[in-house]
């Protein structure tokens, strides 16, 4: 058979007729039949800076619409989604009257809405609550880890989570951008079948080979629907479309834009004001338990004396009030890069949590929402602009270059070095006896000795009275 029944058969053989499969549907030419699998793969969890972002009914612009009876009963989709499917479905109706289509076609005659919209939340919470479940019992399950209080929790949590996160994330961003996030929860997308999607058999016999599929998917591309090249049966609104916002600009959705911007929330900022602390307080408060830990011998007997140690157990508002907002920024961040793709070194990592951290420390309006966004954008999409992570890099290489070649290196030097602050590198050639100083691109500059940076500027240092940030060295 040249088309997968399933997913069991060999990987080699699964590519092969995957391919295959693939290709004939290409071969159609039917330019709204898309692989969302591939290039399409985020639509609808990402907005156009790559940001994952959910649809929240609470502070959406968009709001949620049921399907007639007659199409879905208890299934629901973006209300502008809901009346561009009604128009198509109608559109159906007059051509099996018309005999323009076979109205003994199943699937693609009386269009019957299978599968709708899917709560991103409801899905969210099952996967974290399998995910901290799994984690208690690796602690639990194990004598020789005994937890001595939250921090040490946290680090232990750490390193479990960077062994599983590129594959099982566990913030709601990481989540949105993975391959467990279905599109159904994007509010986009209607089924009208229950098939199996690994099935290439069924899907070729029992719908793209369907006298009426040619006619269903140019009516689709009509409405502003693309059709799911591996689930055929799966049409999704192309919000880029001028047919589907013309749909949107009666809910004064105006454009692609207004509907991303309006209807979804980042992802980063929903999740990050109490959920995220409280998984981390739940699974802590579950894992610690008193244990036996020996100290110092007793002088009389020889014997080893064991204490009970009995550590701390929080009550939400005492957990919150204990770790500050910062905290918990630092360790969002370090989460966020184990699950991400991207590969990012050590000391990127650090300007980029820093960067983050300073706009969360001198914003006045939203601090954390700006905190957070700043470091989201750039931890999915790098670009090349003055600021981002890209042009740090580059700028800190070019003065490196520089300093090759326009500077004669002294003998017998102590070590250069590079700090990093706020988005900005400093850059120290150190003389002879041990003393230079680090050059500042808004004018001010830090004095090194012996290879150390001193905490003032320049000026500062005279009086006594202006501190700076805080450099780390690398």
């Amino acid at each position: 058979m040249i088309y997968a029944k399933n997913n069991e058969e060999s990987t080699i053989e699964l590519f092969k007729k995957r391919s295959i499969y693939s290709y004939v549907q290409s071969k159609k030419g039917i330019p709204n039949v898309i692989r969302f699998d591939m290039e399409k793969f985020m639509y609808g969890r990402v907005n156009r800076e790559f940001i994952p972002m959910i649809y929240n009914e609470l502070s959406s612009r968009i709001e949620l619409k049921q399907f007639p009876t007659t199409a879905g009963e208890n299934k629901f989709a973006f209300n502008f989604v809901v009346d561009a499917f009604e128009d198509l479905r109608m559109e159906f109706i007059k051509a099996v009257a018309m005999r323009k289509i076979s109205a003994q076609d199943e699937i693609f005659s009386d269009l019957k809405v299978r599968k709708a919209f899917e709560n991103p939340y409801t899905r969210y919470t099952q996967h974290a609550n399998d995910y901290m479940d799994t984690m208690i019992g690796h602690f639990r399950s194990n004598s020789e880890i005994n937890i001595e209080g939250f921090e040490h929790f946290i680090e232990l949590f750490l390193g479990q989570l960077k062994k599983t996160a590129s594959l099982y994330p566990f913030t709601l961003a990481g989540f949105m951008k993975s391959r467990l996030c279905p599109i159904s929860c994007t509010g986009l997308a209607i089924e009208l079948a229950d098939l199996d999607p690994s099935n290439d058999f069924d899907k070729m016999s029992k719908v793209i080979s369907s006298k009426n599929y040619k006619f269903f998917a140019n009516v689709c591309n009509s409405y502003g629907f693309m059709v799911d090249e591996n689930v055929p049966w799966r049409i999704v609104a192309d919000i880029g479309s001028a047919k589907m916002v013309s749909y949107a600009a009666r809910y004064n959705l105006t454009s692609t834009d207004v509907i991303i911007n309006t209807g979804y929330t980042p992802a980063a900022i929903a999740y990050f004001g109490q959920t995220f602390k409280l998984q981390l307080l739940r699974m802590y408060n579950a894992i610690s338990k008193p244990y036996l830990r020996p100290i110092d011998a007793c002088a009389h007997t020889g014997k080893t004396i064991m204490q009970e140690v009995v550590p701390y157990k929080f009550t939400p508002e005492q957990f919150l009030n204990k770790f500050d907002d910062s905290y918990f920024l630092d360790l969002y961040f370090k989460i966020r890069f184990m699950e991400d793709e991207n590969n990012f070194e050590d000391y990127e990592q650090f300007l980029l949590s820093d960067d983050a951290q300073e706009v969360y420390n001198f914003s006045f309006n939203r601090p954390l929402g700006e905190a957070l966004d700043k470091f989201e954008r750039i931890l999915n999409n790098p670009f090349d602009y003055r600021g981002s992570l890209t042009y740090t890099k580059e700028t800190v290489r070019l003065n490196k270059e520089k300093s090759v070649f326009h500077e004669v290196t002294p003998e017998k030097l102590v070590p250069s070095v590079t700090s990093y602050v706020n988005g900005h590198a400093h850059n120290y050639q150190p003389t002879r006896d041990g003393y230079g100083e680090t050059s500042y691109n808004k004018g001010h500059t830090h004095e090194i000795s012996n290879g150390q940076i001193m905490p003032y500027c320049k000026e500062g240092q005279r009086t006594g009275t202006r501190k700076c940030h805080t450099h780390k060295a690398l």
